[in-house]
């Protein structure tokens, strides 16, 4: 009995450890995630997990402007929902059953040289860019079975003409859902291009939507309100024991850095 002392006494130290840190382990998976997706700084105020249930709640998530425009913040985002299928994960699989997003402001800048924050974020950079002739590597399946988007409102900041800034803000009070994403290239392009479309900014901008919905699946374009006139209209629709929650936290952390073709924190 003695000799089990010190075994018990590791196993709830790590115990412990894994309940200690799979939040930051999380959440550091979280950042790098968008981060990858947008080219953009991301921070994270708070995240809470479930392993058992496969909740993870993000609050405070804001992306941030590239260097050179006057605000600092693109996006408030208070609080994101996501609902992990963490058996799936566990298999190699990345599913989610449902993910809500809570996107309270976006802020559109025009600076003085006419450029357009948006134009920074990778999913849209890429698209202007030729494809390149060798194929990249095959991305890690991905499902979000029900995608939640609620989009507050946008700001428009226009310094092309001078600081102060002309300054609109648009009530869009978007509140609409999506079924069977296939990736978070497709979520960012979808609030962009909504933002964009329900402020009637496309057009002042000379934004063409197009070019960052053309991969979309088609029930997803039509299910935004993104496709050109004549489209036919849509419906829009843990681990056991201390050992089977370390393995957890380690693969579906996993999971997330390789459906980015990233290497884990060390």
């Amino acid at each position: 009995m003695r000799k089990l002392i010190p075994i018990i006494v590791v196993i709830v130290a790590i115990g412990f450890t894994v309940i200690a840190t799979k939040d930051i382990i999380i959440r550091s998976a979280v950042i790098k995630a968008i981060h990858h997706t947008t080219g953009l700084k991301v921070s994270v105020k708070g995240l809470k997990t479930s392993l058992h249930s496969g909740i993870i709640d993000v609050t405070g998530l804001k992306v941030y402007n590239p260097s050179g425009f006057h605000d600092k913040i693109m996006a408030d985002i208070p609080l994101i929902y996501m609902d992990a299928d963490l058996k799936g994960m566990l298999k190699g699989r990345i599913s989610f059953n449902d993910i809500k997003i809570h996107l309270n402001e976006f802020t559109i800048i025009r600076d003085e040289k006419g450029q357009v924050n948006v134009n920074s974020i990778k999913t849209i950079k890429e698209k202007e860019k030729p494809e390149p002739e060798k194929k990249a590597a095959e991305p890690k399946p991905l499902n979000i079975d029900l995608l939640q988007l609620k989009i507050g409102s946008v700001i428009y900041k226009d310094y092309s003409k001078g600081d102060p800034p002309l300054i609109r803000k648009y009530a869009l009070n978007i509140d609409e859902k999506y079924k069977d994403v296939k990736d978070l290239a497709s979520v960012v392009n979808i609030i962009v291009a909504k933002a964009m479309k329900k402020a009637a900014l496309e057009y002042l901008l000379n934004f063409d939507i197009s070019k960052i919905t053309g991969h979309l699946p088609s029930v997803l374009k039509e299910s935004a309100g993104i496709v050109s006139k004549g489209a036919s209209s849509v419906t829009k629709a843990a681990g056991e024991g201390v050992s089977a929650a370390t393995n957890t936290v380690k693969k579906a952390t996993g999971a997330f850095s390789e459906m980015f073709h990233m290497k884990k924190s060390e």
